[in-house]
């Protein structure tokens, strides 16, 4: 996914997509887990914070 957002010009060709993968999916998992234990879900947080990664 990473990778095509980066041919896409999404994200910089420059950085490597590995760790910009896991910190997504990490930070996905979290959120998702989050969540579910506290209640709350923010589609908007969510989506910022994504984004925010693929800087």
């Amino acid at each position: 996914m990473i990778v095509t957002l980066q041919d896409k010009g999404w994200i910089e060709k420059e950085k490597d997509p590995r760790p910009i993968a896991m910190q997504v999916i990490a930070f996905n998992e979290g959120y998702t887990i989050f969540s579910a234990l506290f209640g709350g879900t923010d589609p908007q947080v969510l989506i910022q914070g994504l984004a925010k990664l693929m800087r």
